[in-house]
């Protein structure tokens, strides 16, 4: 029976750098392994990390078990591979998407759609929840709670709330369109195709994950930063002097052009993977 766990606020007294003297492992490399796909990254798993038995021992978790609910190790698992939450951020995110995913979809891709939006902001609200397993409990906690080491348990009708990989499937087929732009179902086996990408869909079956990026270091969280990133810059372009003269006016627009053609491209560095 699922145990609904209270949220709790952890101090963070630990610096990012105590990941690799603590954990074996940093946050650069997981999002590098997360990176990767399909039979290389297997091949990356097993011969950088000794397979999923070596990831599970540098993140200190335990795969039959999970974590415990030590508010101790969840505070150094935050300091070391998360970002601390921050409701403004989540909120500015979620009216980003709502008005600039429209006009990359006619400028750029046109496989982004509103599902994708959709998709970013239910994973980003606050009230949603998953189930986790700790000390041997499935708990229900807050998305924002979920740490590194944790394990997932993921079912059809989700959408992945942090990066992972599979320690169980039973039949998991995910939909990938709204980060990959691949329209087809895509089977996920501990052999053939492990990772599981954030803000993607469980459309059949169920299983298990071992999370290794959560928050902005996740994929979803990673363009979502670049969206922020070019709203950013288009406001401070938009507050130039309107008395300027008509040749500073004429740089301004090809300047405020030329940083959107940038982070577009680097948006369409993040989400095409093939």
């Amino acid at each position: 029976m699922t145990k609904e766990k209270k949220s709790t606020t952890i101090d963070n007294d630990f610096s990012s750098e105590d990941a690799c003297h603590r954990f074996g492992i940093s946050i650069q490399e997981l999002e590098k392994l997360m990176h990767t796909r399909g039979h290389e990254g297997i091949k990356q798993l097993n011969e950088t990390y000794d397979g999923l038995s070596g990831i599970e021992q540098k993140l200190k978790t335990n795969l039959m078990t999970d974590l415990s609910n030590d508010e101790i190790d969840l505070s150094i698992r935050i300091a070391a591979f998360s970002q601390e939450t921050n409701v403004e951020w989540i909120e500015g995110v979620i009216i980003i998407i709502v008005a600039i995913v429209p006009a990359l979809v006619t400028a750029f891709y046109a496989w982004i759609n509103e599902r994708q939006s959709r998709n970013f902001q239910s994973l980003v609200e606050l009230d949603q929840k998953c189930n986790v397993i700790r000390e041997s409990t499935v708990q229900q906690i807050p998305i924002k709670d979920i740490v590194v080491g944790d394990i997932c348990e993921i079912k059809y009708g989700d959408v992945l709330p942090a990066d992972g990989i599979i320690i169980q499937s039973n039949n998991l087929k995910v939909d990938e369109s709204s980060l990959t732009g691949e329209s087809d179902l895509i089977e996920k086996y501990e052999s053939t195709d492990l990772f599981l990408l954030s803000g993607t869909h469980i459309i059949e079956g169920s299983g298990k994950m071992l999370v290794l990026a959560v928050g902005e270091h996740s994929q979803t969280g990673m363009i979502l930063k670049l969206l922020n990133a070019t709203a950013s810059q288009n406001v401070v372009l938009d507050n130039v002097n309107p008395t300027s003269n008509e040749d500073d006016l004429d740089c301004v627009k090809v300047e405020k052009r030329s940083i959107l053609h940038t982070q577009l491209r680097k948006l369409g560095i993040q989400i095409e993977y093939a």
